[in-house]
């Protein structure tokens, strides 16, 4: 059976504001999306609780120990019809994956939010595999925090080669 889900990504740059978040669900719910993957959130678990009040329909989230540097959430529309099968978070706030069954398909998403400083990202690259269910279709979606062509990907700013660090972990 076929998939027909329409999804996004987007780095909030923090939701603490309440006219940024509504602004921030506005453009979901106008864009029709199905699905959002939600990267520096700035989140903490108690007011995770009042921004599900906020979103009309299922939310999931995961905060880390640095509210700052940290955050990712799924956002599913109203009435989507899925059935949440397994949800993994890491520790860091970095990483959530959401395995679920739409239309007898069974989909896994992974939203990443990947560490600004190339050193780190390898490593985190590598880690994120241990999330794999290969039972499911797999999606990887988030900020990256890099890009594959520094040329091509980049628009103003001086290009650096701290830009593709982790690029070789994340072709594997």
């Amino acid at each position: 059976m076929a998939v027909n889900l329409t999804i996004g990504s987007i780095n909030v740059n923090g939701l603490h504001d309440f006219n940024k978040r509504d602004k921030t669900f506005t453009f979901i719910k106008n864009n029709n999306l199905d699905i959002t993957m939600i990267q520096e959130t700035h989140s903490e678990t108690q007011l995770e609780n009042d921004w599900r009040n906020d979103w009309e329909g299922l939310s999931l989230w995961n905060s880390g120990p640095l509210r700052r540097s940290s955050g990712v959430a799924f956002l599913f529309k109203k009435d989507l019809n899925i059935q949440i099968d397994y949800i993994e978070k890491d520790k860091e706030g970095k990483i959530l994956s959401v395995c679920f069954t739409y239309n007898k398909n069974k989909i896994q998403c992974i939203n990443i939010y990947s560490p600004n400083t190339p050193g780190l990202r390898g490593q985190f690259f590598k880690n994120t595999e241990n999330f794999i269910k290969p039972e499911y279709s797999l999606l990887i979606g988030g900020d990256f925090n890099m890009v594959e062509d520094v040329q091509l990907d980049r628009e103003g700013g001086s290009p650096c080669t701290t830009h593709t660090a982790g690029i070789s972990e994340i072709r594997y």
